[in-house]
């Protein structure tokens, strides 16, 4: 049994670690170049919005991993933190997957600009964000109980 508890917390401290180096690899893609255009290499925050919003998307998934790490605590976090752990990241990785696609629709097919190495690095890290986080929420959530009704009867008071 104790094993088994310790096979479990090894898998969620995985997937923490995980989403602490997604997270760092979201944030280094926000500021690596994301088009090129005519040769030229332009940063991501050349773009007014889209980078800034997976720039946010990779803090705010840094941030769910700080919390799961238990190295910055906040009491309402701490409140709720089987649930907070995986849902701070898996917000991050959204918004910072959102930020990507919208660049990729929005401003490159209206310019004909090719993505850079930094756009794509981005999205692919929010892409894995998004099974670390949901895998440290699946790990780090209470178990629910199981049902007592493939037991036999329990006799009531009286019978």
């Amino acid at each position: 049994m104790a094993r088994q508890m310790d096979e479990e917390e090894d898998r969620e401290i995985r997937y923490g670690i995980l989403l602490s180096i997604v997270s760092v690899i979201m944030v280094a893609g926000a500021l690596s170049p994301w088009f090129v255009a005519e040769g030229e290499r332009y940063m991501a925050l050349a773009t007014w919005y889209y980078a800034p919003m997976a720039f946010a998307g990779g803090f705010i998934s840094l941030f769910g991993s700080i919390v799961f790490h238990r190295i910055y605590r906040i009491g309402v976090i701490q409140k709720y933190r089987p649930y907070t752990d995986g849902i701070i990241g898996l917000v991050g990785s959204v918004l910072s997957m959102t930020g990507v696609i919208l660049f990729f629709t929005l401003h490159l097919d209206a310019t004909g600009h090719s993505p850079a190495y930094g756009s794509l690095m981005t999205l692919g890290a929010a892409i894995v964000g998004i099974f670390a986080s949901v895998g440290v929420f699946k790990k780090s959530s209470p178990q629910i109980p199981k049902s007592s009704s493939n037991k036999k009867k329990i006799p009531r008071l009286g019978d």
